[in-house]
Parts: C-alpha cells; structure tokens; sequence
C-alpha cells in the first residue's frame, strides 16, 4: 500500500488500478461490479483484444469474494487460531409506495414486476448486486448465495437509515486517513496499539459529541 491510499480519488482511480494490474484486489461493495467489469474490458481491448475476448477474459478474471473470516482471539499472530466470521455493515435496496400516489395498482404492479425472480436475476447480472431474495442469490453464483447466507446469519448489520449514520463517517476518515500517513512519518504518532486504541476512542467521542450536537 502507498500513499495513494489517503486520497479520496482512491473511491475513483480503484477501478482503472484495478484494471491495469497496479491493484491485486480491492475492498468495495458488489453494487460497483459492473464499473469493475467495464474498466477490464476497456483494459483487454486496448491490449489488442476483440470485444468478445475482452469480455470473456474479465468475466474469467474478475473475482468478488466476502470478507475473511477472523481469529476469536484478535492476534493476526496466532498460529492455528480459531476463526469467526466478520461482520460489516451493508446496505439493501427496496421499493416504496407513497401513501399520495394516485395509481396504487400500477405501483403494486411496478413493485411485482421489479421485485420478479427474471428482473432479480437481469439486475444481479447487469449491476452485479447481489439479489436479497433466496431463489435469486442461490441461482446467481457462489459469491452472491454466500452474501444472502451472511445476511441470514446476521454478520452484515444492515445501516439504520437515520440521518445520525451521516455523523460517523468524518470523523472516520479523518482517524484512517491519519493512521494510514503514519507509516510515511519518521516519527511514529501510533507506534503500539495503545495508541491506536486511543485514536480509535477519540474517533468514536467525536462521533459521539456530532450526533448529540446534531440533535
């Protein structure tokens, strides 16, 4: 990892790294398949090869796979550790109809049309999101039916769709962004876990103090 870590282009210039082979893998979120997709294809043909080819080679060469599981213990050190599933937040797609609507039966039939096993399965496949209805997640490949199996066991938390989420994410970044310069600083300002522990603390009374100012 470099220093390209700590710009904000990084949610960007990931998909064209990604492409020419700068990046081996990146953490993302499934919804952002495709601009992966796209991006290798653009990268296969400018190599010399057909669209056919192209296409061919990046549905072959590019891989979504969940999180790894971690040790119970916490120390990445530990030899033969015994190994949790992670857990994450994650987001889900839904369909509302509003209350003032005049055509509520044209809704309902918008909402069974869109929520359909075929437009599931052609949204999983075009998008590259993986669909929250069983059957779909099952029938659209391994890394899809693993993501509807964590959301069944509860290690992808759902984000509350409050406007207190917003909060966190400032004082979030401006913690990692720190933490990830610190590895070009000759003097160390998180040399030991005690002190990244205290940075993790003042990161969370910082969102803590946001929300309530907010309120």
């Amino acid at each position: 990892m470099n220093e390209d870590c700590i710009d904000d282009t990084i949610t960007t210039n990931a998909y064209s790294k990604l492409a020419d082979g700068t990046y081996f893998a990146t953490i993302s979120t499934p919804d952002v398949y495709s601009t992966f997709y796209d991006e290798l294809v653009n990268g296969y043909e400018e190599n010399g090869d057909s669209e056919d080819e192209a296409k061919k080679k990046a549905e072959e060469n590019l891989i979504m796979t969940d999180l790894p599981k971690l040790p119970e213990s916490g120390d990445l050190t530990e030899e033969n550790p015994n190994l949790i599933d992670t857990k994450s937040m994650g987001g889900i797609n839904g369909y509302a109809i509003s209350a003032y609507t005049k055509y509520p039966n044209a809704c309902l039939a918008f909402v069974d049309f869109a929520t359909s096993y075929d437009m599931v399965m052609k949204r999983s496949k075009t998008l590259g999101i993986a669909p929250a209805r069983g059957d779909a997640a099952k029938d659209s490949g391994d890394t899809a039916a693993s993501l509807f199996d964590s959301l069944e066991k509860g290690n992808i938390v759902l984000m509350p769709s409050i406007k207190e989420v917003g909060q966190i994410w400032t004082p979030g970044q401006t913690f990692l962004i720190d933490l990830a310069k610190d590895a070009f600083r000759s003097d160390k300002k998180y040399p030991d876990e005690a002190s990244m522990q205290k940075g993790l603390e003042n990161m969370s009374q910082q969102i803590h103090d946001a929300i309530y100012t907010l309120k």
